[in-house]
């Protein structure tokens, strides 16, 4: 139903007003191109998602924000493949993104302890500073008062 005639004839044997049967055709061909919009939009982002690889995906920010159990089986396998993690065979989804979830943690707590060990480090060598300065600053004092 493209062209005047047919929406004409439309409405007249339905008794519909031609004004509705024109918006009605407008619509449903919005329809149509929203759907081929996104199949468009979903077949490019499969696309994308088929060509990341392990360094492309920021781990512990999925992690973080909890998106680790929306992520396909296909990307929990290739994190497990790359970080050489065990899983048991046939495992389920929900115990891959177990075993990634965990494995991540226990980096973070591992990045977390070494920032501490440095802060600590650094605070160490600060004090032996601090120490030299009031050292300094005595032997000033004693100078000055003898």
């Amino acid at each position: 139903m493209n062209d005047d005639d047919d929406v004409e004839e439309f409405s007249k044997k339905y008794v519909v007003e031609k004004r509705l049967v024109t918006q009605y055709l407008e619509h449903l061909r919005e329809l149509e191109r929203r759907k081929k919009k996104r199949e468009d939009n979903r077949k490019r982002a499969n696309l994308e998602e088929k060509r990341k690889t392990f360094e492309n995906y920021n781990w512990k920010a999925i992690y973080r924000e909890g998106k680790i159990k929306k992520l396909k089986v296909v990307v929990l396998d290739m994190y497990i493949s790359m970080r050489n993690l065990k899983q048991s065979k046939g495992a389920l989804k929900q115990e891959k993104v177990d075993i990634v979830s965990l494995d991540i943690a226990k980096s973070l707590v591992l990045d977390n302890r070494q920032l501490s060990d440095d802060d600590r480090d650094s605070n160490d060598q600060d004090s032996g500073d601090d120490d030299v300065v009031v050292q300094e600053i005595g032997m000033m004092y004693y100078l000055m008062h003898v």
